[in-house]
């Protein structure tokens, strides 16, 4: 009897893992990335500033929103002491980390959201920056530590800032301390930028509005 609640109350749990799955793609499927003239960044002497909920970029030229101050931000020297993790993907592994976000309870991390660049030798597009990424983590966890495609490849907005992601869980049983990966991919030029989405299983769909709302902030400029 036990192991029937028990599979019952995994079944629950998946169930609202998915709903709030379909209402994070429609928000972002449907979000306003359409920016036909990007704007100019704002004016500022640094390389990088925080202005109000606003990280900024100049020597990239992006921006991107903090989603509430339960979050705290990292960038510059703070860096230096982060681990990058690129679950060994080779794709992942030239990706330069630019600013980090994370969420905190009782200084324990249960949520990081990553900003990265990565300089591109050849033209492309985020929809295949983006499968390359999914193909690599299926292979690299193929078997019994068999990743999770929550959904495949998405192509969101339009103009500009065309972007796409997928959303995955990775393992947890062999270590993975974030498993549930949103990575959302934007091109410009030679440049590549990455926003990755992680957070814990169990605190998901916590997090979910934040992830909505960070991903649809991120912005390009002139």
């Amino acid at each position: 009897m036990k192991s029937i609640f028990k599979s019952m109350s995994k079944q629950l749990f998946l169930l609202v893992v998915i709903l709030g799955t379909l209402l994070f793609i429609m928000a972002i499927v449907k979000s306003d990335f359409v920016d036909l003239k990007p704007p100019a960044i704002p004016t500022f002497n640094e390389n990088e500033k925080i202005i109000g909920n606003k990280y900024f970029n100049k020597d990239y030229n992006f921006g991107i929103s903090i989603p509430s101050t339960d979050w705290e931000i990292i960038h510059g020297k703070g860096l230096l002491e982060l681990e990058f993790v690129h679950f060994n993907s080779a794709l992942l592994k030239n990706l330069i980390l630019k600013a980090r976000m994370t969420r905190s309870d009782n200084s324990s991390q249960f949520a990081i959201i990553d900003v990265a660049i990565m300089d591109l030798e050849n033209s492309t597009t985020p929809t295949t920056i983006a499968k390359k990424s999914l193909n690599e983590l299926k292979a690299i966890y193929s078997g019994s530590d068999s990743v999770y495609v929550t959904q495949g490849v998405i192509s969101s907005g339009e103009g500009s800032l065309s972007g796409a992601f997928y959303m995955a869980e990775l393992p947890e049983d062999i270590g993975i301390e974030f498993p549930v990966i949103i990575p959302m991919f934007f091109v410009r030029n030679n440049i590549a930028y990455a926003v990755i989405c992680r957070s814990k299983v169990d605190n998901y769909d916590f997090v979910r509005h934040d992830f909505e709302s960070v991903l649809t902030s991120f912005k390009l400029f002139e």
